[in-house]
């Protein structure tokens, strides 16, 4: 669930502008330091001696009581330390006080909020779910409600941002007032109704694909990711007895540590298995390794990636592979293999620094290269404009990266930037493309808009030919740059499946949707064709 006045269309935005966001959003928590009294500019000491950073205080004071001009000394500390970030690696980050509450959100999966999620259509927010048992299903507010004010504020037709609009329903410590427009209501109506602490899904509610096959989507690793994972793991395996697993990881950004290592502990029987280790500042190695306490034991596993699965995902992914025990189907990981730790400063911020590397068990790495900042930012750019992600390139010469080997079959593993599928699945071109990235960014508006005001929306309707191209008349008006594109047969179809797929979300709850978008998901199928023919994944020596 997003968060109220968060436009839940970011999810569907074209995949090359979200590289951006996951580049800003890929962390690994491994462990979150206790220490409270730790000073912005202080002596910092440890078991590996003592630094001295008393210059840049001395600096500050200078500029402070020498200096022609007045200069705030909080903005000059700030660009300091973003300086010094700067030479660092991509990941250890200066988290201000201003971003700290949603930071710790994000990971923790949890924001105070009314349990609604929203999107922005026709210049007026539109609720497109509400959460069960949230404040907001408790209020009576409903799905396709329209809100026109916050307490005394308007908000229809304002062109407010979905910053100011989320603070404008976060703003109080007590209730809220909502006017709702309700398609079955002639006038608008108030609602009152608390925010209060919501935790996010990250894990799937599971859906089963066939009478052995289950899957399980892991948005990312918060605090609560193990315990929802478990709980839909022991749904499809006590009540379907599964036999395979799918295990969803795209577009997974990483986040706590613990909560991969605990679900690895959970696909394998075997104990004192490593599932990795971490290598520190010192050399000192340690390890992580399963405990045999699985509760469940599915026959085979596949393990669903692309190029925005990160840091928790790819030790999900890798290990999996390592140990030979399931397929990694879909396309090369993000490659990051650096473990930040968190250390509180005075200010009200925190320090993310990278304290280690970690080590998948065969010994890889996947971390890529960093030495150049803005090389590693625009990778999957190159990739892109070289075709990386389109189509796989095999070149039988190239042995020099097969250094590692997997831990059952023996079979050559790559240290390469990020896990190797050992199934390719192309990314579709379409999807980077502008045309049909601007019809895509419309879709789930105009989808919602035509079900809030039109009655016996079906996906037939939604599927007809003159439904997708009202929808492209939509787009070219919304867009005049398109009035004069050609919008080609493979267009229209992607479009099709993308109003359709828009549908599905709209009605259906989590696991009903994830099993509806299995059924002409590429990925699924081909783990669903692994199931019956492994010799698809060439696993074997």
């Amino acid at each position: 669930m997003k968060k109220e006045g968060q436009n839940s269309t970011y999810q569907i935005i074209q995949p090359l502008l979200l590289a951006g966001v996951l580049a800003l959003g890929i962390f690994m928590g491994f462990h979150m330091n206790e220490k409270t009294d730790s000073p912005m500019i202080s002596q910092i000491s440890d078991q590996e001696g003592t630094v001295q950073i008393g210059r840049v205080e001395e600096l500050l004071k200078y500029i402070d009581t020498k200096y022609v001009d007045n200069k705030d000394q909080n903005e000059l500390m700030e660009s300091a330390i973003y300086a010094i970030m700067d030479h660092l690696d991509p990941h250890s980050a200066y988290i201000s006080p201003e971003q700290i509450e949603a930071f710790t959100e994000s990971m923790e999966g949890y924001f105070n909020g009314l349990g609604i999620e929203t999107i922005f259509a026709d210049d007026t927010v539109g609720i497109v779910k509400v959460m069960a048992d949230s404040p907001a299903d408790v209020a009576g507010l409903k799905q396709f409600d329209q809100i026109l004010t916050i307490d005394t504020s308007k908000i229809a037709g304002q062109k407010l941002s979905y910053e100011e609009i989320r603070e404008k329903l976060h703003g109080n410590e007590g209730s809220i007032v909502l006017t709702v427009k309700r398609k079955e209501h002639k006038d608008p109506i108030e609602i009152e109704v608390s925010p209060t602490q919501i935790f996010a899904h990250t894990a799937s509610a599971g859906a089963m694909l066939d009478n052995e096959t289950g899957i399980i989507k892991i948005e990312q690793f918060t605090s609560n990711t193990y315990k929802e994972f478990m709980e839909s793991y022991e749904q499809l395996y006590e009540k379907h007895q599964i036999k395979n697993l799918i295990i969803d990881l795209r577009n997974n950004p990483g986040g706590f540590l613990p909560e991969a290592t605990k679900i690895l502990n959970q696909l394998t029987k075997d104990k004192d298995k490593v599932i990795l280790y971490t290598v520190g500042k010192n050399g000192v190695r340690r390890e992580y390794k399963t405990n045999g306490k699985s509760f469940f034991n599915v026959d085979n596993i596949a393990v669903l990636v692309n190029e925005e699965s990160a840091s928790g995902a790819e030790i999900i992914a890798g290990t999996i592979q390592d140990w030979d025990r399931g397929v990694i189907i879909g396309r090369r990981t993000y490659g990051k293999g650096l473990v930040q730790e968190q250390y509180p400063l005075s200010n009200g911020g925190a320090l993310r620094l990278t304290t280690s590397r970690y080590y998948l068990p065969s010994g890889r790495n996947i971390q890529k290269d960093y030495s150049d900042l803005d090389y590693y930012d625009e990778e999957l750019e190159r990739r892109i404009e070289n075709g990386d992600i389109f189509s796989e390139k095999i070149d039988p010469s190239d042995t020099i990266n097969l250094k590692y080997t997997s831990l059952q079959l023996g079979r050559k593993l790559k240290d390469a930037s990020g896990v190797e599928p050992d199934i390719f699945i192309p990314a579709d071109s379409l999807d980077y493309e502008t045309t049909f990235g601007k019809m895509r960014y419309l879709s789930l508006g105009y989808v919602f808009q035509k079900m809030r005001n039109t009655k016996g929306v079906t996906s037939d309707l939604i599927s007809s030919k003159a439904f997708v191209d009202n929808f492209i008349s939509y787009a070219r008006k919304t867009y005049p740059e398109l009035r004069n594109v050609k919008i080609t047969d493979s267009e229209k179809e992607k479009v099709k499946s993308a109003l359709l797929s828009d549908y599905r979300y709209i009605i259906s709850d989590e696991d009903t949707e994830l099993s509806l978008k299995s059924l002409d998901d590429r990925f699924v199928i081909a783990a669903m064709d692994y199931f019956k023919n492994p010799d698809l994944a060439r696993l074997s020596k």
